[in-house]
């Protein structure tokens, strides 16, 4: 896997590589600190996910974003932002990019977000999606979101805590020390949840969790196991 990294600030920069390095293992980074900087050609190096700061393609009509689209045309393009706003993320997510991701958002909450765009999906923060139709609330990473609604809500306040560390990428056994319950108790949970948001993997339920504004907790998830390695990843297809 390789993702080009494209951040101004080294101290930012560091970070996101450090982050990425440690949980997505296999991927081989490449670092730029400017558009202005020759970009090697997309033929002779295929890349599979571009993340740049917003500051570097900011401006009006987005233009360095659309020109930074048309060069890499095959490849997902992710923006990360400060300040994080509706309308930049709703202009960022109009513009065809593949993701808007405030730096606001915790690390395990844009590795999901990541992990949902390398496998062919979208993302915008539900902040933006309900910003002007429901209330915004603080969350304890930072991250404002709109409240939970449609199938989420329904849940019990159980059932939303377990989705939103699935959403955080904890494993069962996680959840399970976590909460004080059996592991077996987890995937009855699991498969309740499913049934009740009309999906069939923990990728789907995760997808529509983070859509929903609902909190990710990855708090649950020990040092040792946020390598997102076999342990840790999300299982598609199985509740195990």
């Amino acid at each position: 896997m390789r993702i080009m990294l494209i951040e101004d600030h080294s101290l930012v920069r560091e970070g996101y590589v450090q982050m990425l390095r440690q949980g997505l293992p296999a991927v081989e980074l490449v670092e730029r600190t400017s558009l202005d900087l020759p970009l090697p050609p997309e033929k002779e190096t295929p890349t599979d996910l571009v993340i740049v700061n917003f500051e570097i393609i900011g401006g009006i009509g987005l233009s360095r974003l659309s020109a930074l689209l048309d060069r890499f045309a095959r490849t997902p393009v992710a923006i990360i932002d400060g300040p994080a706003l509706p309308e930049v993320a709703v202009a960022v997510h109009n513009s065809g990019a593949a993701g808007y991701l405030p730096k606001t958002m915790r690390g395990d909450a844009i590795l999901q977000a990541l992990r949902l765009i390398l496998s062919g999906e979208r993302f915008i923060p539900a902040f933006a999606i309900g910003s002007h139709a429901r209330p915004a609330r603080p969350l304890p990473g930072g991250w404002v979101t709109a409240e939970p609604s449609g199938p989420i809500a329904s849940l019990s306040p159980r059932r939303r805590q377990i989705l939103g560390m699935v959403a955080g990428g904890a494993p069962n056994k996680v959840i399970a020390r976590a909460l004080s319950v059996h592991e077996v108790t987890v995937k009855s949970h699991l498969r309740a949840i499913y049934r009740t948001l009309g999906v069939s993997t923990r990728t789907q339920a995760a997808r529509q969790a983070m859509f929903a504004g609902l909190p990710i907790d990855g708090a649950a998830i020990p040092p040792k196991e946020t390598d997102m390695g076999a342990s840790s990843a999300i299982q598609v297809g199985s509740i195990q």
